[in-house]
């Protein structure tokens, strides 16, 4: 990050982007130490996998 400029995304950032994009869960991690990866990655899947499915609404149409 450094070498291009860039800071890390504070955790006050990171909440506001969670919030602004409504997402499920906001959760920490670094890539470097891989501090939390498994964390992350397990809550991703989880979330895929449990997520609810919304009601399709299907109607009958004739023609």
């Amino acid at each position: 990050l450094r070498e291009s400029g860039l800071k890390p995304v504070s955790r006050a950032q990171g909440l506001a982007m969670a919030d602004e994009i409504k997402a499920a869960k906001y959760l920490e991690c670094s890539a470097v130490t891989h501090q939390g990866m498994v964390e992350v990655f397990g809550e991703a899947i989880h979330g895929v996998l449990c997520r609810r499915q919304e009601p399709k609404n299907k109607k009958c149409s004739l023609l």
